[in-house]
């Protein structure tokens, strides 16, 4: 997997890519798009009331082909909370090699944030 940028990735043919998504205080509000254009999730793993969750799919086995998928982080700050926000942490790693992380920084009432992530062979 190789990062391209922005939120767009290279990845080879039949590569799996494994996406862990954490966030730095309760409630964890952080959804994917399901299936995954392209693809299809496996290994999802959530416990409710914990802070963090992984995935993966795997890139077809055609050439010139592309897995897309949104998602989307909010958060619930609690009244009494000084830091009126709450900060998603996103790491992608390749099968083959490679990763990255992307930070997400949910402010207070502004969620839910969307993102779309590209990844094409």
């Amino acid at each position: 997997m190789k990062d391209l940028g922005t939120n767009d990735f290279q990845a080879g043919v039949n590569e799996t890519i494994t996406i862990k998504v954490s966030v730095d205080k309760k409630p964890f509000l952080c959804a994917f798009q399901d299936p995954p254009d392209g693809s299809v999730w496996k290994n999802i793993s959530h416990v409710a009331g914990n802070l963090n969750a992984s995935r993966q799919f795997t890139m077809p086995a055609l050439a010139s082909s592309e897995v897309d998928f949104n998602v989307q982080f909010s958060t619930q700050i609690a009244s009494g909370d000084d830091v009126k926000k709450a900060t998603y942490t996103i790491q992608f790693a390749g099968s083959d090699g490679g990763s990255a992380t992307r930070i997400i920084i949910v402010p207070e009432n502004a969620g839910p944030i969307s993102r779309e992530y590209t990844f094409r062979t």
